[in-house]
């Protein structure tokens, strides 16, 4: 009995080549993609990936997550915004009624009041915050003890990265005292993450990404 083929073109890398008729899932010979043949008769064709899929997915609730972490934010700047500049309105407020019976102390009030609503959007404009996003349970925030560990003992840094939840954390000997140097013996001279020593407090690392501790020794 003869064998029929049809043609077929992978919709991932567009390659043209023949399968058997009669199959429901095939695998392109040029790229591997596996393909489901959703309607035999009109040969069309749609890409199986599962992983793909479940990816996609993740990505779109972290991204959901973090616009929600973002509106709280914002709802509580603009909270914050609001209270401030209602103290100062009612500090220049009381500062004008003043000066009906004292215009120094009336001026006093007025010009605190501007002070206030003026470092109010001031600080607002220009504080630099760096963006917050979901964090996933296989990841760790940077906090601010983590960016101070000089001079500190590698075993009580070490124990600090390995207490945030790292799990590959290395301390190094740097073989570099002396007589006269050797009161900073076991003191921590760098620490990377990843490879990187200029993180900042928020930085997202991986749990496996790997902490190096170098540290000063004899």
């Amino acid at each position: 009995m003869a064998v029929s083929f049809t043609s077929v073109k992978c919709p991932e890398c567009g390659a043209d080549f023949q399968i058997e008729e009669g199959r429901d899932i095939c695998f392109c010979t040029y790229c591997g993609n596996k393909i489901l043949i959703t309607n035999e008769n009109e040969h069309i064709y749609r890409t199986v990936d599962e992983a793909r899929v479940k990816e996609a997915e993740a990505k779109e609730r972290i991204r959901l997550k973090e616009l929600e972490i973002e509106e709280k934010e914002n709802a509580q700047d603009r909270k914050s915004k609001a209270i401030s500049y209602a103290v100062a309105a009612g500090v220049a407020v009381v500062g004008a009624l003043i000066c009906l019976f004292s215009e120094t102390a009336g001026l006093i009030g007025v010009v605190i009041g501007m002070y206030i609503a003026i470092f109010t959007y001031t600080k607002s404009d220009n504080t630099k915050k760096k963006k917050r996003r979901y964090v996933n349970p296989d990841e760790i925030v940077i906090d601010e003890e983590m960016l101070y560990y000089r001079e500190k003992n590698y075993n009580n840094v070490a124990q600090m990265f390995k207490s945030a939840g790292f799990v590959y954390v290395n301390a190094i000997p740097m073989d570099d005292l002396n007589f006269i140097t050797q009161g900073k013996n076991g003191q921590v001279e760098t620490v990377t993450i990843d490879g990187k020593e200029d993180y900042e407090e928020g930085d997202i690392f991986r749990k496996n990404a790997p902490v190096l501790i170098t540290y000063h020794s004899r």
